[in-house]
């Protein structure tokens, strides 16, 4: 004689699974969004890093024979909101020639990163209305923005949610 017993799951069962399901997910979630941030600022470094080896190496090539008080090469850092742009320039990087979407031999490098990072270089933080700019004389070495006075360090500190990278630039 068969069973008339039937197979399978109950609606509590299912909803049971459903809702551990779920509450693992909701537990996950912050977890996930800095998961997310971190790599953004890890993003962000990386790409600041480079901007100011690249602006370092235009400085000690000197293409435009530049002697101080003129600046030999700069880094701008410049936000939308939406997006960062990190640009290498010949020149000082508060020239009008030093910019994003600018096409001539001054743009030597740029990148973009998330514009929800936090930048901020020597205690200047970048904003949408404020900028960042580092020029380095013919030696490579970093000045203040427009003027022939050596910076002694070159900090930076980037951020989003808890995540933060903090560091010198050399």
């Amino acid at each position: 004689m068969k069973s008339s017993e039937n197979a399978g799951f109950t609606l509590i069962e299912l909803l049971v699974v459903m809702a551990i399901t779920i509450f693992l997910l909701l537990a996950a979630a912050p977890l996930i969004s800095e998961w997310f941030y971190s790599t953004q600022v890890h993003d962000a470094k990386a790409k600041v890093l480079q901007g100011f080896a690249m602006a370092k190496a235009l400085a000690l090539r000197n293409a435009n024979g530049a002697v101080l008080p003129n600046a030999a090469a700069g880094l701008l850092i410049a936000t939308n909101g939406a997006t960062t742009s990190v640009i290498a320039c010949n020149g000082s990087a508060s020239s009008t020639l030093c910019a994003l979407g600018v096409t001539n031999s001054t743009v030597a490098w740029s990148a973009t990163y998330n514009g929800a990072v936090t930048t901020a270089i020597n205690s200047t933080t970048n904003t949408s209305t404020t900028s960042i700019a580092v020029d380095f004389d013919n030696r490579g070495e970093p000045m203040t923005g427009g003027t022939a006075t050596l910076l002694s360090t070159t900090t930076f500190a980037l951020s989003r949610g808890r995540s933060n990278e903090t560091g010198s630039l050399y």
